[in-house]
C-alpha cells in the first residue's frame, strides 16, 4: 500500500491518495511510485485521511521486495514535532540506548471504516524518513522543507546539475563506485558526493550492514543520511559516524 502514486508510467505526474474521491478511479490509471516496479494500482478511499494505493488487479503485482508492498507502507508517520531534521540526523549520528530507541517507536493503532490497521507512530529510524519521503510528492514538507530539497532520488536528480545547498540531506541512490576503507562515491546527475567515514570500524561496519560482495553496484539503492558540504566545485562530501546513517534499500 502506499499514500503516493503516479499517473502515468514514467513518473512525471502523481497524485496523493487523500487528494482523491471515488470519481478519480475512473478518471486515472495509478502506477507504483516506486520507479523499479510501476505495477498498475487502485485506489482505496477510507476514512480519516487514510485512503490508500494498492496492487490489487488480477495477475499484476509489485517487483519482488517492492519498499511500495511492505507492511511498513500501510503506516501513518508523523514527523515529531519536538524535533527537526537536523535532530533526527544527529540522533542517528550518535549512539542511542535501547530503551530510548523503545520508547521513540511506541505506537498507536485506529482502525478504518474497513476494519483495517493502520497504524500511527513518530518518526524515529532512516527507515521511517525513507517510507514518508517516498510516499509523498516531491513538493509537499518534510517539516519546514520541501522534500526535494532534503531528500534527493531519481525523481530530483533533474533539479541538480551543478549545485546544491549545503546541510542535512539524505541521498538515496546508486554508488558509482567506492574505495576500500576510504569512501563510497554517488554520481547524482552532474554533482559527485563522497562518502566518507569517521573511522575504519565504521566503514566495517557499514560494509557488513550492506553486503556489497559480488554486487552489481548499479543495482543497489542504498539511503545516506548526512551533513553535506562543498568540497570542490560540484562536489560535495559527508562524514558517516555510524552506521544508522546509512540503509540498504535494495
Amino acid at each position: 500500500m502506499s499514500l503516493f502514486a503516479y499517473i502515468d508510467k514514467q513518473g512525471r505526474s502523481s497524485k496523493n491518495a487523500n487528494h482523491l474521491t471515488e470519481a478519480d478511479k475512473d478518471k486515472y490509471t495509478f502506477y507504483c511510485p516506486n520507479e523499479k516496479c510501476r505495477v498498475r494500482m487502485s485506489l482505496s478511499i477510507y476514512q480519516n485521511a487514510n485512503n490508500r494505493f494498492r496492487a490489487s488487479f488480477k495477475n499484476e503485482s509489485h517487483v519482488d521486495n517492492c519498499w511500495a508492498d511492505s507492511k511498513m507502507a500501510n503506516t501513518l508517520i508523523y514527523p515529531p514535532k519536538n524535533c527537526d531534521l537536523d535532530d533526527i540526523i544527529d540522533n542517528l549520528s550518535t549512539t542511542v540506548s535501547k530503551e530510548e530507541n523503545i520508547n521513540k517507536s511506541k505506537i498507536s493503532e485506529t482502525k478504518s471504516k474497513n476494519d483495517e490497521d493502520v497504524v500511527h507512530r513518530k518518526m524515529s529510524t532512516l527507515r521511517d524518513i525513507f517510507l514518508y519521503c517516498k510516499s509523498h510528492n516531491i513538493n509537499e514538507y518534510l517539516y519546514d522543507q520541501q522534500i526535494k530539497y532534503v531528500f534527493l532520488d531519481h525523481r530530483t536528480e533533474h533539479i541538480y546539475s551543478k549545485y546544491m545547498e549545503e546541510g542535512n540531506k539524505l541521498i538515496c541512490y546508486q554508488m558509482h563506485y567506492y574505495i576500500p576503507e576510504k569512501k563510497f562515491v554517488i554520481r547524482y546527475n552532474k554533482l559527485i558526493l563522497n562518502v566518507y567515514f569517521e573511522n575504519n570500524t565504521t566503514y566495517n561496519n557499514v560494509q557488513d550492514k550492506l553486503d556489497l560482495d559480488g554486487e552489481n553496484l548499479s543495482d543497489v539503492t542504498i539511503l545516506f543520511a548526512g551533513k553535506w558540504i562543498r568540497e570542490d566545485n560540484s562536489t560535495y562530501y559527508t562524514v558517516i559516524k555510524n552506521p544508522k546513517q546509512v540503509l540498504r534499500i535494495s
